[in-house]
């Protein structure tokens, strides 16, 4: 029996389902609180009924999950540690920049509406790895201060994120662009 048949969605439609789920939830998220976005209020956002919403999702905090899990560069994290060898400051920049470039809208609307910062944790979590691997092969630092200018560095960019996200109009690249080179400097001499 196929898909169809079953009643059951596509993968396709499914996913196609999911993404329209998730931005009717970004926009209701960039004037509203989470406690605000019901399910009905998303479904019929989505173009949906609220029967079909819970074939894809049970709530809208876990919309919120999807979209944040969606928005963590994971990937560009792990290839940077699996290949620091190789990592430049201007490609692991470029890594990072091209990511946040493609999820901008989402992460503008996620950080700046994260009261209790669980996102920025979860961001900061994702990219302090690479950052670690990264200084862990152009540095040879002792542990501590390894962990202390890696802290420093993903705060810096954490930063620079969060000022971004609350002023748009300036382009990401302009908070981005600052070569890791630069923040180390400030490292050594605070």
């Amino acid at each position: 029996i196929s898909g169809r048949d079953s009643g059951k969605p596509s993968m396709r439609q499914a996913q196609g389902a999911q993404q329209l789920i998730k931005n009717a939830f970004l926009e209701l998220y960039e004037e509203h609180p989470l406690k605000e976005i019901t399910v009905e209020r998303l479904a019929q956002k989505a173009g949906y009924s609220r029967a079909a919403f819970y074939r894809y999702y049970h709530s809208s905090a876990e919309v919120l999950g999807d979209l944040e899990n969606d928005a963590l560069p994971a990937q560009q994290s792990r290839y940077i540690v699996d290949h620091r060898e190789n990592i430049t400051s201007r490609i692991f920049i470029e890594l990072y920049l091209d990511y946040f470039k493609q999820m901008q809208e989402p992460l503008r609307i996620m950080l700046s509406r994260d009261e209790r910062g669980d996102f920025y944790q979860k961001l900061a979590g994702t990219i302090f790895p690479a950052f670690y691997a990264y200084l862990e092969h152009a540095h040879n630092l002792p542990p501590e201060d390894l962990d202390r200018m890696t802290a420093y560095l993903v705060e810096s960019k954490m930063n620079q994120l969060e000022s971004w996200s609350h002023k748009p109009d300036r382009p990401l690249d302009e908070y981005m662009r600052m070569p890791l080179e630069t923040i180390e400097k400030e490292f050594w001499q605070n």
